[in-house]
């Protein structure tokens, strides 16, 4: 596909291909509990993952010199999948529940760390979301960050939709972390879709509430920041990632490879140590 020739139908396609996946999600919000329509959940998702494949196609297959119209398709159909699914309770998974929890020990002023939930102490705490916590007999392991992000989705509201808000919000900061690292790398923008339009990312984020996009966000602009040789900010960011997911230390093996820089890794460890002090 040449951008002489079909360049200026590609904002079309992208408006199809988005219109149809906003249906995809319409229709699984309207499952309600997911558990109790598995098969169409399934069908559903399956079409959702086929059309985001047929995206990925046409953006590799595009070249557009003025790309301005379909990054705004991209990122407004992003917008607008996790705002269907933001409201929808996370039938799929129960931590959100746990994320509350910790979210509102903290605002008791009770160290989230000291007690597990079932503790008597915290009797005084309990609610309808206390029963659906995973575990409740451990203590949280969420590490400084995330508890962070918990306390302040309770601070809006604690409800489902304000706690999923805290980690749709950091996505954002995800995709502009890919379009730095897709600038520098002088590649087309519109692939910034290959992390907005996935169906896994809005399932898990905003369907979910998964934690795990603030320790992503976090990650990727370490990587954007590496690119520009900050190494730095690049460590710093790495560090907040380490304290919003611990697996971001799987980024240590290809660092340590990197040998004119390897000494970033000492200021890593110290800085990612000290809460722990």
């Amino acid at each position: 596909m040449r951008a002489s020739s079909h360049g200026r139908w590609i904002p079309a396609f992208l408006v199809a291909l988005g219109a149809l996946m906003l249906v995809c999600w319409m229709q699984i919000r309207a499952l309600g509990d997911v558990r109790h329509a598995l098969e169409r959940f399934y069908w559903w998702f399956a079409a959702a993952c086929a059309l985001y494949g047929v995206t990925l196609w046409l953006v590799h297959r595009a070249s557009m010199p003025r790309w301005g119209l379909g990054l705004a398709i991209i990122l407004g159909v992003a917008v607008l999948s996790r705002w269907i699914m933001v409201e929808v309770p996370p039938t799929l998974s129960d931590d959100i529940y746990r994320y509350r929890w910790d979210g509102r020990v903290q605002l008791a002023h009770v160290d989230p760390y000291a007690l597990p939930p079932n503790h008597p102490t915290l009797a005084f705490l309990r609610d309808e979301g206390f029963l659906h916590i995973a575990f409740p007999h451990l203590r949280t392991v969420y590490p400084f960050l995330a508890q962070l992000a918990f306390r302040l989705g309770v601070v809006w509201g604690g409800t489902f939709t304000s706690m999923k808000l805290v980690f749709v919000l950091t996505e954002l900061v995800t995709c502009l972390a890919l379009l730095a690292l897709l600038s520098q790398s002088q590649r087309s923008p519109l692939w910034v879709a290959a992390y907005a339009w996935h169906p896994l990312a809005i399932l898990e984020v905003a369907g979910s509430g998964h934690n795990d996009a603030l320790g992503i966000a976090l990650f990727w602009v370490g990587l954007a920041a590496w690119k520009r040789r900050g190494w730095i900010w690049a460590t710093i960011a790495w560090v907040a990632a380490f304290l919003s997911k611990f697996l971001s230390l799987l980024i240590l093996p290809w660092w340590a490879f990197r040998k004119p820089y390897r000494g970033w890794i000492g200021i890593f460890v110290l800085l990612a140590g000290l809460p722990f002090v």
